[in-house]
């Protein structure tokens, strides 16, 4: 089956290396949520007495803003970082650059692809750098959805993977993803990646 190619993806020959065969690949995350807050506007009051008029009741209580920074965002420079940094991380595991891919990837990023089972980050790197896990294309067929708040950020997007397991099985199927990034000493990096297979997984083998 030909997979069409969108402008800008990045496909890669295939590496024939030996290995065993994980299943599939990629993601897990943490939901985030802004801060809101809220107030009470001053009422009138019924007079007590036969006074002349009313009497003002004391406003309701009133939350301090969030910090600057900590609200939730979509856009901004943040949000365009880091889609840059998910395109580039792609474009390595592609290429089997696992040098560059590295240093994206959190010491203790773990990866829940498809079929369920957890893979550490020495292990997905592992595989990858291998061939156990050989990416032909990884690209999004969705916009990358962000949403920053202050030193964390989710991603989400659909993609569509074309990968050879242990250099013997080509699966293809579009896959939705969920990813949680951490700032760390100023530099962004992914920590857990859930992936969900559209129609289900395995897809079909096509050779």
């Amino acid at each position: 089956m030909n997979t069409p190619t969108a402008p800008g993806a990045r496909v890669a020959p295939p590496r024939h290396r030996r290995g065993r065969a994980p299943v599939g690949v990629v993601l897990a995350a943490v939901a985030l949520s802004g801060c809101t807050g809220w107030s009470a506007a001053p009422t009138p009051g019924p007079a007590p007495s036969p006074s002349p008029g009313p009497t003002p009741t004391s406003p309701g209580p009133v939350l301090p803003p969030a910090p600057a920074g900590e609200h939730s965002t979509r856009d901004g420079s943040a949000a365009r970082e880091l889609r840059e940094i998910e395109l580039e991380r792609l474009e390595h595991l592609v290429a089997g650059d696992v040098a560059r891919a590295a240093p994206l990837h959190a010491d203790d990023f773990e990866v829940v692809p498809p079929p369920g089972g957890p893979m550490g980050r020495d292990q997905f790197l592992t595989a990858v750098e291998s061939g156990e896990l050989d990416f032909l294309v990884w690209k999004p067929i969705s916009d990358i959805e962000v949403r920053v708040h202050g030193t964390a950020a989710v991603l989400w997007y659909e993609s569509r993977i074309a990968v050879v397991v242990a250099t013997v099985e080509l699966l293809e199927h579009d896959t939705w993803h969920l990813y949680y990034y951490e700032n760390r000493d100023g530099a962004w990096q992914v920590v857990r990646e859930q992936a969900t297979a559209v129609d289900g997984f395995p897809p079909p083998p096509t050779r």
